[in-house]
């Protein structure tokens, strides 16, 4: 089986470009967490959060997030 596969990818010759295209179209296009309407003042979220009727999620970081992975 692995020597089946060595074969098929010899055959493709990837390119810089093919291979970026690939992970591109592997990633979401849309992410969830980027549709949250964020709060960043507790005050403001639990008046919020109190006038919708909705529950409050609280995600607290050390540092900052965008350079940093999970």
């Amino acid at each position: 089986m692995t020597t089946l596969i060595a074969f098929a990818l010899a055959l493709q010759d990837p390119t810089p470009e093919s291979l970026q295209a690939d992970i591109a179209a592997l990633r979401p296009s849309k992410h969830a967490w980027r549709e949250v309407a964020w709060v960043e003042c507790p005050l403001e979220a639990l008046k919020r959060a109190r006038e919708e009727k909705k529950p409050i999620i609280a995600w607290v970081f050390l540092g900052y997030p965008s350079n940093e992975r999970c």
